[in-house]
């Protein structure tokens, strides 16, 4: 007997209910391997990268870190690992065009260059204190900018934002230094410090490009600017409940109460502090698989994973500008580090304290490096007309 074709459809139907919800219960599953893929990758960058880290720092130690010549090694590599990323994000995300803009990037990169200059050389929290608050406020102008709707409004962002920055900068610096005169850490080891987070933040830079794509991974590129920034947001708390818990208390406890600067004293809580970012690289590939089914992307594909790829190349402009971000970044906190020790915190109270405000900053890097090549919140939008 023949069966009408609408009743076989529904039959059909009633077999298979809801294929959308069971393509994404085949897709979970596949995201724990690859969260723990990036864990692992970003774990062992960690490690190399500390190990040789701290190998540089106890070098520097064991040659005279008071010499005044570490002192200008630091600093120049400061001022260049400040000044550039900020003449990328000033270029691409203010604007270079006229007279009037060249002289605001000119502007923004000095002062930049100087403020690592001073951060890496010689310690100096006051302008640490500048770039946290200016970076805040023109973080808040760029979010307060998604409400803008004219052209007109849309345009006058980028000069806002700047202003912002330097304003709010220019205020926590001048508070900074009524409040701290001292400009200059006490401790000569700190410029060692410094030396050692370079080479450790080159190392683990170079990992993370040439192993990228080694085992699954999430394509985090396939996000738009809003995606990205949501999932640093949805990444933050596990990342910075991780960095207290093992970058400041374990670490701090494994230290011992006094600072210590011998190889096998630092190690251990160096590479326990590494686990911190394995959490770190697992919650973010979530957060980032999670937003691409959210709508944040390429709505072209299924999702966002990508299956084994193999080792690459890394693109040598790429590493060095990562790694200047990071490397600033820890030097902040290394400066931050001090500052506590000096004002009588213990080693593990100064521990939890600098990495808690570190890594709300180390958090959102890649944000920092997507800004830095011109991307931001520039999709169109539709205005609506009366």
């Amino acid at each position: 007997m023949m069966v009408p074709v609408e009743l076989a459809t529904a039959a059909a139907t009633q077999r298979d209910p809801a294929p959308a919800a069971q393509a994404d219960d085949r897709r979970c599953p596949r995201l724990v391997p690859v969260c723990a893929a990036h864990a692992t990758r970003d774990l062992l960058g960690q490690m190399a990268g500390r190990s040789l880290g701290l190998g540089i720092l106890v070098g520097v130690v064991a040659l005279n870190s008071s010499s005044i010549y570490w002192r200008l090694a630091a600093g120049g590599l400061g001022a260049i690992c400040a000044g550039v990323p900020a003449y990328y994000i000033a270029k691409n995300q203010v604007s270079a065009e006229g007279g009037t803009g060249k002289v605001a990037v000119g502007l923004w990169t000095a002062a930049a260059a100087a403020t690592g200059a001073v951060v890496a050389g010689l310690g100096s929290v006051q302008p640490v204190a500048a770039l946290a608050t200016g970076a805040i406020a023109s973080t808040t102008v760029s979010l307060l900018g998604l409400n803008a709707r004219t052209e007109n409004e849309r345009s006058g962002m980028p000069t806002v934002k700047g202003s912002a920055m330097f304003m709010a900068g220019g205020a926590a610096l001048a508070a900074a230094s009524i409040i701290d005169k001292q400009w200059i850490a006490p401790v000569p080891q700190l410029v060692a410090r410094n030396l050692g987070v370079a080479g450790e933040s080159l190392v683990i830079e170079l990992c993370k490009s040439s192993f990228e794509q080694v085992g699954p991974s999430v394509d985090r590129k396939a996000l738009n600017f809003k995606g990205r920034v949501l999932t640093s947001m949805i990444g933050m708390l596990p990342y910075v409940g991780a960095t207290v818990l093992l970058n400041g208390y374990v670490s701090g406890l494994l230290q011992g109460p006094t600072d210590s600067f011998r190889y096998q004293d630092l190690i251990a809580p160096a590479l326990v502090g590494a686990l911190a970012n394995a959490v770190r690289g697992s919650a973010n590939s979530a957060a980032a698989w999670l937003m691409h089914q959210q709508g944040y992307g390429d709505t072209e594909r299924d999702d966002n994973l990508r299956p084994h790829a193999g080792p690459r190349r890394p693109d040598a402009a790429v590493v060095a500008k990562k790694s200047a971000v990071r490397f600033f970044l820890s030097t902040c906190r290394n400066a931050l580090y001090q500052k506590f020790r000096d004002h009588g915190l213990s080693v593990l109270e100064a521990n939890c304290a600098a990495q808690a405000i570190y890594a709300v900053f180390a958090q959102n890097r890649d944000l920092i490096f997507d800004l830095m090549t011109g991307e931001g919140w520039t999709e169109p939008q539709l205005s609506v007309r009366a």
